[in-house]
């Protein structure tokens, strides 16, 4: 994609105050969680600065996803991991950004999943593996795809030795309609119309010759009484 037309997120400072997403989601509590989330994770990211910002990355295994309408899809970013694990918690924020609005897709506050703050498009429709998490492997599942889920995935993320974030992007096309052919007309055979014409046929000759047996029969009966009669 061209630089006019990618958005760019990446090289954005991850330490500065984050933008204030808790309008795209409705209702107060899920507002303030949000935001007592978000202003926690400002904290966290002014202490992480400390450290040499070049020995932790975030990077993505794909670049653009390009799916259809009604498909699942999977997300994948990697970051930096630490060799003392045990005493580094995480913090993962990915959300969905477009030219007309954004929502939240996923948010990690260490080991504990935080649905409130998730945009009510991808209401039950994600899931994370949270046993490659330790890895520094990020894995959203996102299914039964929308065309309003297309656009910029941005996964940010925050430890305490390094900060960062990586987009990438989600195209989504409509799914191919099924059009029921019109049914046309059917036609008589002509086969069967000459046949139903020789069966009609046929039918009147049959009651002709009826017609004519009986009027017969009846002309015979009658010379015969005349005759006894004389």
């Amino acid at each position: 994609m061209s630089p006019k037309g990618k958005m760019c997120f990446s090289n954005c400072d991850i330490n500065a105050t984050p933008v204030n997403w808790t309008h795209l989601n409705s209702g107060s509590n899920r507002g303030m969680i949000s935001w007592l989330l978000q202003l926690f994770i400002l904290i966290f990211s002014q202490h992480s600065s400390l450290c040499d910002p070049r020995t932790f990355e975030v990077s993505v295994s794909q670049s653009s996803y390009q799916e259809k309408e009604n498909d699942n899809v999977t997300l994948e970013w990697t970051f930096t991991t630490s060799t003392n694990t045990s005493s580094n918690p995480l913090y993962v924020l990915c959300k969905l950004i477009t030219h007309h609005k954004g929502a939240i897709l996923y948010q990690l506050h260490e080991s504990m999943e935080i649905p409130e703050s998730q945009g009510q498009q991808f209401s039950g429709r994600v899931h994370c593996d949270k046993d490659v998490l330790g890895e520094g492997r990020i894995r959203l599942h996102l299914s039964r795809l929308r065309t309003e889920d297309a656009g910029w995935y941005v996964c940010s993320v925050w430890t305490n030795y390094g900060s960062s974030s990586k987009e990438c992007e989600l195209v989504v096309s409509e799914a191919e309609r099924d059009v029921k052919p019109k049914k046309l007309p059917l036609e008589p055979d002509p086969w069967l119309r000459k046949r139903l014409g020789l069966i009609f046929s046929l039918g009147l000759v049959i009651a002709a010759a009826g017609l004519m047996v009986v009027c017969s029969f009846g002309l015979t009966k009658s010379k015969t009484k005349l005759s006894v009669t004389v």
